[in-house]
């Protein structure tokens, strides 16, 4: 399903969850009912889940921003902001990916759905309070109650997607350990294709996968993480991150120039000038293929030395709360709307190191705020209090 050029302008709102830790060794059929070993951090992956957040950011910079659609189609301005949407396109794809291949071991917990809850009512309540004392107009119309349902009013998709995916966990879990590596790869091989390329050609949301933005689509990048993790297993690791990189860039490159070469058909056409945004999708093969190559590329990063693994897990604890604080209702609709189609008239150079630099900031900001409201939590002590007790855990 074509992506609308306002849809695009207020690019979506990009997501992760974090995912449940799991133990990773191989599976065989029926494993689900042995002990499971300990795991063991893939620092790697948690590296790729810092990453794919700055990515996210950059998207809503260049789309939410205005960066984008404020250029002039043809201009080094555009085409540069185009060039950075397709290499970063790929992150929330990359986030499905992680919540299967750590997760797809884990026990369901409620306590786990509730503190995930708590973080993101905690996050709405703490930036609504921070607008009602320096910008009390905004809050008039967007009373505190609202920040108790984000998802009752789906204020953040994907969320709202990786909550229903966490209560179908267990049913997802069993079957991921009981499948045969052969029925599982199959399964993979024929789906992402299906669920890809026929709405793509079709230009029909045949599954409603809603270009990705859906649990469906969630599910189904979950249970591809999850084969990554039990059944792939990488030799000459050098050579596989080359080609991984190397399609990675090929295939990013493409989303972009095909979208410049179709656009110029047009021009120079009779019919009437439309952007052309379909391989802008998270369904879109091209995209897929981006997504596939740089976690095979992290996933085998090995990191292990004790200081990077500390400094890495600062960081990337942390992101699903700055997903959650930078696409809040005020930052996203009262600071971020069009407040960088300044970009899209200075030199294309400055354009991508500003782009760059004001995700860097907002990432950097986001991250404090989450500092804080995790040192609250930990004095309030609410996250141990609702491990404690028993039906919940």
């Amino acid at each position: 399903m074509p992506i609308e050029n306002d849809t695009l302008k207020k690019l979506e709102k990009g997501g992760f969850s974090e995912a449940m830790s799991a133990p990773q060794n191989h599976a065989q059929k029926n494993i689900s009912s042995k002990p499971l070993p300990k795991h063991k951090t893939n620092y790697g992956i948690e590296l790729l889940r810092i990453l794919s957040m700055y990515f996210i950011i950059i998207l809503h910079v260049l789309g939410q921003g205005g960066v984008s659609t404020a250029a002039k189609q043809g201009s080094a301005q555009y085409n540069a902001s185009w060039i950075m949407l397709a290499f970063t396109y790929c992150a929330v794809n990359c986030y499905g990916f992680i919540s299967g291949y750590v997760g797809f071991r884990s026990r369901f917990k409620l306590s786990k759905l509730i503190i995930l809850w708590l973080t993101v009512v905690s996050i709405n309540c703490g930036i609504w309070l921070i607008f009602y004392f320096f910008r009390p107009s905004l809050t008039d119309a967007y009373p505190i109650s609202r920040c108790f349902t984000p998802l009752m009013g789906n204020q953040y998709w994907y969320f709202t997607c990786y909550f229903g995916l966490y209560i179908l966990s267990p049913v997802l879990n069993a079957a991921i350990r009981s499948l045969a590596k052969g029925t599982y790869a199959f399964m993979l091989l024929l789906s992402l294709p299906v669920f890809s390329l026929l709405p793509y050609y079709a230009q029909k949301d045949l599954f409603v996968t809603n270009t990705g933005y859906s649990l469906i689509w969630l599910i189904l990048l979950y249970l591809t993480g999850a084969y990554f993790k039990l059944h792939v297993r990488l030799k000459k690791r050098k050579i596989w991150i080359s080609v991984c990189l190397a399609l990675y860039t090929a295939s990013a490159l493409f989303i972009a120039l095909r979208k410049f070469e179709v656009e110029n058909r047009i021009m120079q056409s009779d019919q009437e000038y439309t952007p052309f945004y379909r391989d802008y999708s998270y369904t879109s093969l091209p995209v897929i293929i981006c997504s596939v190559c740089l976690f095979i590329v992290f996933s085998q990063i090995c990191i292990n030395r004790n200081v990077p693994q500390k400094i890495i897990s600062f960081f990337s604890k942390a992101t699903f709360s700055i997903y959650i604080a930078h696409t809040n209702h005020f930052i996203w609709g009262g600071i971020l709307e069009d407040r960088f189609t300044d970009f899209a008239t200075i030199n294309a150079e400055k354009t991508v190191v500003f782009t760059l630099a004001v995700a860097a900031v907002i990432f950097i900001i986001c991250l404090i705020f989450e500092k804080i409201r995790k040192f609250i939590f930990s004095i309030l002590k609410i996250e141990i209090l609702l491990k404690k007790i028993p039906f919940l855990n």
